[in-house]
């Protein structure tokens, strides 16, 4: 089955197959848990390293969230690919 390559007005508007309000519900909830995960970590490290170690391992936390949740998945869609073992129709 083949896919025609994502346009612009595609990739800008996300898929046409759903509610316009729940892309952007889902959205809105992984920002929230990409926060929390950073908060606790925060708060842990806080706890057990002190400031400068939380602070740090907050950034990261918060930096692997983003590449797995935002810059993977645009990577993956604006040039049309898919991961390894994964077939074009799921």
């Amino acid at each position: 089955m083949d896919h025609d390559p994502p346009t612009a007005s595609r990739i800008a508007t996300g898929p046409s197959n759903g509610s316009p309000s729940a892309h952007r519900c889902a959205y809105v909830g992984l920002l929230l848990l990409g926060l929390a995960l950073t908060g606790v970590a925060i708060i842990i490290f806080e706890a057990v390293a002190g400031t400068a170690a939380a602070l740090i391992a907050g950034g990261c936390v918060l930096a692997l969230f983003a590449v797995a949740w935002v810059v993977l998945p645009f990577a993956l869609r604006t040039r049309n690919l898919h991961l390894p073992g994964r077939q074009s129709g799921e």
